[in-house]
């Protein structure tokens, strides 16, 4: 059983909650959002722990990865804590925001064993997909 956390908890965040929680080695342990509201729902529905601050989260909990889905501008550093602690990451896009930044954040990413994937939901999207076959 792998345990993961989920940092941001918006309509990506439950979205990724609803496909991994269905999965039979996957515990999900841990919740950050920043929304007392939606906190309050996880911990009365959800079972797991909450926070507010993503590295409390990680220190606390004991996990093996960790879901981003926050706003944009905080992803690198948050993928950048999460490898420092050597955590598995699906992240939402974009990586980066600037290519110096996606740059230094895949060097904290160098010489880790660790499984760091982007989601590019669209590109998986049937309608996108048949677009870009139709303008190739």
């Amino acid at each position: 059983m792998i345990k993961g956390g989920f940092i941001g908890f918006g309509r990506m965040g439950i979205t990724h909650y609803s496909i991994l929680n269905s999965h039979p080695s996957v515990n999900i342990t841990a919740v950050c959002d920043q929304s007392k509201t939606m906190l309050g729902i996880i911990k009365r529905d959800f079972g797991v722990a909450i926070y507010t601050d993503y590295q409390q989260m990680i220190e606390e909990s004991d996990l093996d990865f960790v879901v981003i889905s926050t706003p944009s501008d905080s992803h690198a550093e948050i993928i950048k804590h999460a490898l420092d602690q050597n955590l598995h990451i699906f992240v939402e896009k974009p990586f980066a925001l600037t290519p110096q930044e996606g740059l230094e954040t895949l060097t904290h990413l160098r010489n880790k064993n660790l499984v760091t994937q982007v989601g590019y939901v669209n590109r998986f999207n049937e309608v996108f997909m048949e677009v870009k076959k139709l303008l190739a």
